[in-house]
């Protein structure tokens, strides 16, 4: 059986019916260049799912079926890669992750302070070495989101050691577990030689604070001579099982200590 030609008339059909696949990886092209992160669910959606779907359009195009049933075929795959992007994008979990430091942080961490009352200012962090800041959004089912912002302040032995013992004076922290919808979770966890630390969800300093939905994190590393601070809003988190857990996924951390 010959196989079918290429002609002018079945590539410039191909390349119609590829379009919208081609512009879903487009469009996660650009993504990536926004700091969207590299995960199952953007694999599947921005380059899985649209490669599928041009190689079904090829087959297609360059089969021996009628010319009818090519069209029928092209419409029916097209309405199946729509279905099957949307899905896709509703229930996969994508994170957008984005880095400061030093001179960059600029406007990005002055909101961070507006939204969150008891996040150091830049004037309050101490003479440092280094400073981070790390953005970290992700999302899931189009509406449910978690942002977190975290500041890794880096000193001298010497500053470290004075900028640690002012964070007890500074914050009140919460010394008990912490319960909701029935679940408890201690204020308190270490990750990769930072010991984290939850300020006190009652503190009448800041009105700002909503356990589990709003709430602000400190961390101390004493091998590295820095102090963290991470600040998270989920207006949809109804509790916490695991501290470690939830700061390794939830608040982005690990990205930070991978």
């Amino acid at each position: 059986m010959d196989r079918p030609k290429i002609t002018t008339k079945r590539l410039i059909a191909c390349f119609i019916s590829m379009l919208l696949p081609v512009l879903a990886m487009a469009l996660g092209c650009f993504l990536l260049l926004a700091d969207t992160l590299f995960n199952l669910a953007f694999a599947i959606t921005y380059l899985i799912i649209p490669v599928a779907f041009i190689g079904f359009f090829a087959l297609i195009i360059f089969s021996s079926e009628k010319k009818l049933g090519k069209i029928i075929l092209i419409f029916f795959v097209l309405g199946a890669f729509v279905v099957s992007f949307f899905v896709s994008s509703l229930f996969g979990t994508f994170e957008q992750f984005s880095y400061y430091k030093n001179e960059e942080i600029g406007k990005h961490y002055t909101q961070v302070c507006t939204e969150f009352d008891l996040m150091p200012t830049m004037k309050e962090i101490g003479d440092y070495v280094q400073i981070e800041h790390y953005d970290y959004f992700s999302q899931s089912g189009l509406i449910f989101t978690c942002d977190a912002d975290t500041l890794i302040v880096s000193y001298t032995d010497e500053e470290y050691q004075k900028q640690k013992a002012l964070l007890d004076d500074r914050y009140v922290f919460q010394e008990e577990p912490v319960t909701a919808l029935d679940y408890t979770c201690t204020p308190y966890a270490e990750i990769q030689n930072y010991f984290f630390r939850m300020l006190c969800i009652e503190d009448e300093s800041s009105m700002k604070i909503n356990y589990p939905k709003k709430i602000i994190f400190i961390a101390t590393n004493d091998q590295q001579r820095s102090i963290a601070y991470t600040a998270f809003y989920n207006d949809d988190l109804d509790y916490i099982q695991s501290l470690e857990s939830f700061l390794l996924k939830d608040c982005g951390w690990k990205h930070i200590v991978k």
